[in-house]
């Protein structure tokens, strides 16, 4: 199944009207301008994300303009992201890596690294075929229409990258690029093993809203997917770039997420945990019992 158009409105009318009203055109701008934005642009993914995305990125006011000087030295936790950002992008860059990023919400991952990120990538042709990974196939569309979104409408992008709407695939969950490259979404039914871009296999597969914490799965679908990630998805690959991510909350025992953080033969893949609330190494015996009265009451 696919989204129709009623609910493609529904969820990204907003979005569309949002990229619209502010990745505006680059005033008063020249060639030379347009390649230093560019070449600062694929280096550094903080700069890519605040000169094209100022619709998701806000940054303290001094740095809302980086984009006038792509040169300039700039401090990207200062100017407004979190420390566990920079950890983020180093982490969907890693090579023959299935990592397991479990961040609070809220934490801007999805942002970053499911449509950010994956536009780097695909702008900047460092991969091929995509594939987003979610419970249902309708949800793992939702989560590549946004991307798509960003290439039809966003005209920061358009004006550097030029119009990269494909010919051959161009769907609300599944889409090939001018330049080739594709981005499809998969319920978690599906198998991903044999699939394909014109020759290529997935090298970067990222698994997103694979459960709901509010739905339990039984321990035996919790296995069933265990097995499909180790047997299936990640040996749908055939290259040696290749990268993965799962994007997930840490809430939950016994569920998808607890089975791959603490599961057998897990101890290869790359864990990484961003709390919310992060533990006071100075606080100290009486802080703690206070803390501890105010939530027993």
């Amino acid at each position: 199944m696919s989204l129709t158009q009623r609910e493609f409105d529904r969820e990204f009318g907003e979005l569309v009207n949002r990229i619209q009203k502010k990745a505006t055109p680059f005033p008063h701008d020249t060639t030379e301008r347009k390649i230093a934005r560019k070449k600062r642009a694929e280096r550094d993914k903080f700069f890519f994300a605040a000169t094209y995305f100022p619709h998701y990125v806000q940054l303290r006011d001094d740095y809302r303009d980086v984009w006038k000087d792509p040169s300039a030295k700039i401090d990207w936790v200062v100017a407004g992201f979190s420390p566990a950002h920079l950890e983020f992008f180093a982490t969907a860059d890693l090579f023959q890596t299935f990592s397991i990023l479990a961040a609070f919400r809220e934490s801007a991952k999805d942002t970053l690294l499911g449509k950010i990120d994956v536009l780097h990538k695909i702008l900047f042709e460092s991969r091929f075929f995509i594939p987003v990974i979610a419970k249902t196939e309708i949800k793992a569309e939702t989560k590549c229409v946004p991307v798509k979104v960003e290439l039809e409408t966003n005209l920061r992008l358009r004006t550097d990258f030029r119009d990269q709407t494909g010919s051959v695939e161009w769907e609300f969950g599944s889409f090939i690029t001018r330049g080739g490259r594709k981005m499809k979404g998969y319920g978690r039914e599906q198998s991903l093993r044999g699939e394909e871009n014109f020759g290529h296999r997935p090298d970067h597969i990222i698994l997103n809203d694979v459960n709901d914490p509010t739905k339990p799965d039984s321990p035996a679908l919790v296995q069933k997917f265990i097995d499909s990630v180790k047997e299936d998805i990640l040996m749908s690959v055939n290259s040696p770039r290749w990268s993965a991510l799962f994007l997930c909350n840490y809430t939950v025992k016994g569920d998808i997420v607890d089975a791959l953080m603490t599961g057998k033969n897990t101890s290869h893949f790359n864990k990484r945990i961003y709390r919310a609330l992060v533990t006071n190494e100075l606080e100290s015996k009486e802080d703690r019992a206070i803390a501890a009265r105010c939530r027993a009451e």
